[in-house]
């Protein structure tokens, strides 16, 4: 069931003023009492729940002193359900398992559909309730799949006219209940839209318009969608201590800073520092001057002249026909990237005509405006702009030919030449790739102002030229060339991990590479432990990581590493190189995190998102990519706690041995962002199993069939004290008698490097806990297994049954 209270009135229409007001009240105690004005004292009540105003809230200094967007992108970033609205609606929603933060789950869900289908990237309000309030898997969870319910709008929404929220009475039929559900869902929308992080149509749907955000709504609304804290009060019944909980959660911080006390966000580095780094890169300019030449050999001004007809399209246009494309190669193109710089702003709008696959047309016009038209008409669209851009190289090459001395002097007649396209960051990267002489590689102003900050210098104005103008006369103090200057900026001055992302950028796709099968087969590609709780399981992955590393069985490991503390140094050295991985799953593990998915670009010039590689992908790259063929090994703890169909999707298949890359059956796959995937045969997979938690016969039959499963046996001969010892054995003896499994037993963890004084403290602390879980809370079933452990083995224990709480024991 789903029970939501929300309000029918934030006074939208003059929010400004009346949270003004309202902040002013709560900060100076003022708030008009209901016997003095009922309806004043409601409305402010009102607002001060839903925007955290109170005596003594941020919320309150920040409203009262007239921020009031900031008030208001904080609501709609924090806000959820449940909340301490009512003790009542608190509770409704704690019984039914909801968990959901609403507006920034709607924004979340727009971007991910803004970068699968722009066009149809947005939202009714029907589609809102039924896809996100009233959806378990959205709104009883904290962490939601926002991307795959972007996909599932997508794939299932019809040519229908917009839906709308149903009708109280209809959904009171389904089992949601929330009183006034449209006018309510509405307010939300209305909040949403005055902030400016949507804009709504005529039909009631909501989009986010890129080109429409100011660099401020897009820092704002970038904060939100990455923001994924949630308040929890836990087990708190005191009604006034979880509302003070809740109005600390929601509440900003609020610092006012001294005048001068902004520090500058990095460091300026001098010509110097970029010579020196330089000096270590040598050769780098020879790995991109064949690119360079393969580029323009493909798309000079004189070979774009000379297209004609539906060749214009296919050429230099994204379009479903020719993948290598200019457009494409110079945005997706990882090498064109890495080299040349990124131009990645989140849609094919940019510029100004593409293909549509969602609509099966071709689309010119910004995302703002745009219309769908024929390929003829597409044709003559893209012969203006192709005639854009070999006039503006024709400005290029007369600066050139005149000894290109004074740089923005060709600026306004580029303006004029170019139709004013020469600010887009397409048009720059085309110039670059032709003439890379004259500026360096950087091209959004977000770019290009952090490089201007890095070296200390400010443009004369607020244009693309004047900005690269200062950026070409400091590249000429270092003496060294533009693309190198990119480099040295991106990876080495504002990147702290360069090295990293330059073996990132490196790696080879598996079609690339030619592996051998497995020779020596000492250990089970993929293999499980598994065993009762205090085993030793989580401990034994080191021992069992370094074994693969090594290529000895874990027998022979163990008999010559008996220093535990130098099996963790070197585990530790090969986690650090990234030849061991190790990740833990749950509940809401998922194909993002393992496999692939999509993060917000912080480097892209507006808000969008990127294709970002999980844990598995990543060591599966790397381990592909040894030229040494290095063991690789990822352990993935509690591995039967996830979903598995989900965690691994199709990909599941990839892992079997036989169809390992370089083995015989070696099979790949081709995944959405368009990466092809597979699994090579140095890459061991080592999972962790709790036998209390699932037997093997219950888990996932895809991962049953494509595992072995090794015992990790209680070992009572690792207890040194003889009492505790005698106990451990007795209690699984006792336990499998009981139950007639080994699942569930105790390990020997919980009584390593214990003496018998500690038995108590062991009983209480673990081990009844355990047997409480074992026999389903059977108080009966735990004191009799205890009374017989403990007689057996003759330990001065008591057991104490206070018939209230817990059974525990004490000594004699």
């Amino acid at each position: 069931m789903f029970h939501y209270l929300f309000t029918n009135d934030l006074r939208i229409t003059r929010l400004n003023e009346a949270l003004e007001e309202a902040g002013s009240c709560f900060k100076n105690d003022s708030v008009p009492s209901a016997t003095v004005d009922k309806n004043a004292n409601n409305n402010i009540n009102t607002l001060g729940f839903y925007f955290n105003l109170t005596k003594e809230s941020n919320c309150s200094i920040a409203a009262s002193n007239g921020e009031i967007r900031r008030v208001v992108l904080n609501f709609i970033k924090k806000f959820q359900f449940p909340n301490p609205r009512t003790s009542a609606s608190y509770n409704d929603a704690i019984n039914d398992g909801i968990t959901i933060a609403p507006m920034r789950i709607i924004l979340q869900t727009l971007y991910m559909m803004g970068m699968m289908d722009p066009e149809n990237a947005y939202l009714s309000r029907g589609e809102i309730a039924d896809y996100i309030f009233f959806n378990e898997d959205i709104a009883k969870t904290t962490k939601p799949d926002t991307a795959g319910l972007a996909r599932r709008i997508l794939e299932e929404r019809t040519d229908a006219e917009p839906k709308d929220v149903d009708e109280d009475s209809v959904l009171n039929a389904r089992g949601c209940y929330w009183k006034q559900c449209k006018r309510q869902i509405r307010e939300m929308v209305k909040t949403l839209v005055w902030a400016g992080c949507v804009v709504e149509n005529e039909d009631s749907c909501i989009r986010i318009r890129h080109n429409e955000l100011s660099r401020d709504n897009e820092a704002d609304i970038f904060e939100i969608i990455t923001y994924f804290g949630f308040w929890n009060e836990g087990k708190e019944t005191d009604f006034n201590k979880i509302k003070e909980s809740y109005q600390k959660y929601m509440d900003i911080e609020y610092v006012e800073e001294a005048e001068g006390e902004k520090a500058s966000r990095l460091d300026i580095l001098p010509p110097e520092w970029f010579k020196e780094k330089a000096d270590s890169l040598k050769g780098f300019d020879e790995k991109a001057q064949p690119l360079y030449e393969e580029f323009r050999q493909k798309y000079s001004p004189d070979k774009l002249a000379l297209l004609e007809g539906k060749d214009i399209l296919t050429t230099i246009f994204l379009n479903p026909y020719n993948k290598t494309n200019m457009c494409y190669e110079m945005e997706y193109d990882k090498q064109n990237r890495y080299y040349f710089g990124s131009i990645k702003s989140g849609t094919a709008y940019k510029y100004g005509l593409h293909y549509s696959k969602a609509n099966n047309s071709w689309v010119a016009g910004t995302q703002q405006n745009h219309e769908f038209i024929s390929e003829e008409e597409a044709i003559e669209v893209g012969a203006e702009i192709r005639d854009f851009l070999v006039k503006g190289a024709e400005v290029f090459e007369k600066y050139l030919m005149d000894g290109g001395k004074d740089f923005l002097s060709i600026y306004e007649e580029l303006i004029s030449v170019t139709d004013g396209n020469i600010n887009k960051i397409w048009f720059l990267k085309y110039y670059h790739m032709m003439f890379p002489e004259v500026y360096p590689p950087i091209y959004s102003a977000i770019a290009q102002n952090t490089s201007l900050e890095v070296i200390g210098k400010n443009a004369k104005d607020n244009t693309p030229f004047s900005r690269l103008k200062e950026l070409e006369d400091f590249v000429k103090e270092c003496e060294i060339s533009n693309v190198l200057f990119n480099h040295i900026m991106w990876f080495y001055a504002v990147n702290e991990n360069a090295e990293a992302e330059e073996e990132k950028e490196e790696m080879k796709s598996c079609l690339e590479i030619v592996k051998k099968p497995r020779s020596n087969k000492v250990h089970p590609v993929n293999f499980i432990v598994y065993g009762a709780p205090g085993t030793g399981k989580t401990y034994s992955m080191a021992e069992y990581a370094l074994a693969i590393i090594d290529n000895i069985t874990i027998e022979e490991f163990r008999t010559n590493n008996k220093d535990r503390e130098e099996v963790i140094k070197r585990y530790k050295e090969y986690i650090k190189l990234g030849q061991v991985v190790f990740t833990t799953f749950h509940q809401n593990y998922g194909y993002e995190e393992f496999i692939q998915g999509l993060r917000p670009d912080r480097d892209s010039d507006t808000l969008s998102f990127e294709v970002v590689d999980g844990v598995f992908k990543s060591i599966a790259d790397r381990a592909l990519n040894d030229e040494e063929n290095k063991n690789y090994v990822i352990i993935i703890d509690e591995i039967n706690r996830a979903n598995i169909s989900k965690v691994f999707g199709e990909l599941i298949t990839l892992v079997e041995e036989d169809k390992r890359w370089g083995e015989l059956n070696e099979t790949c796959a081709t995944l959405q962002s368009g990466d092809v995937f597979a699994v090579p045969n140095n890459l061991y997979i080592v999972g962790t199993m709790n036998s209390a938690d699932k037997s093997i016969s219950l888990i996932d039959a895809a991962l049953r069939r494509r595992f072995d499963f090794i015992e990790q046996k209680p070992e009572v001969s690792l207890v040194k004290n003889e009492m505790l010892r005698k106990f451990l054995e007795q209690l699984n003896e006792t336990l499998v008698e009981e139950l007639d499994s080994t699942d569930l037993l105790v390990g020997h963890s919980y009584f390593m490097n214990k003496d018998e004084a500690d038995l108590c403290t062991i009983l209480n602390n673990n081990i009844i806990p355990l047997l409480y879980e074992y026999f389903y809370d059977n108080r009966k079933k735990v004191a009799s297994i205890l009374v017989k452990t403990i007689k057996d083995v003759g330990a001065h224990v008591v057991l104490v049954d206070e018939k209230v709480g817990r059974l525990s024991v004490k000594d004699e």
